[in-house]
């Protein structure tokens, strides 16, 4: 397994995507992004892969968890509401 991405696997039956969502996001506005161009292609060929029944993403910050951290990608801000919105702009979040 690379310092970036990986996999483990179960035969035919599952595959899981392992990978770093940190280590290479980058802070560039509109070309800015979360993963490598490299990790991106990685993923994409592994998801359209048929000699598999079963692929699990496992970034490393999961989708729907956050610790409030300026580096994930859903509404952890409070909105006017009291409720976590996209609302405010959020530090550092980059259009990318």
């Amino acid at each position: 397994m690379s310092e970036s991405f990986g996999t483990l696997r179960y035969g035919r039956l599952a595959e899981v995507l392992i990978y770093d969502v940190r280590r290479t996001l980058t802070l560039a506005g509109p070309t800015a992004v979360f993963v490598a161009p490299e990790v991106e292609g990685w993923l994409k060929a592994r998801a359209a892969a048929r000699d598999v029944s079963h692929v699990v993403s496992v970034p490393s910050n999961p989708p729907g968890w956050s610790a409030g951290k300026w580096g994930e990608w859903y509404p952890d801000l409070l909105g006017p509401d009291g409720k976590l919105s996209v609302a405010k702009p959020k530090p550092y979040w980059q259009s990318g």
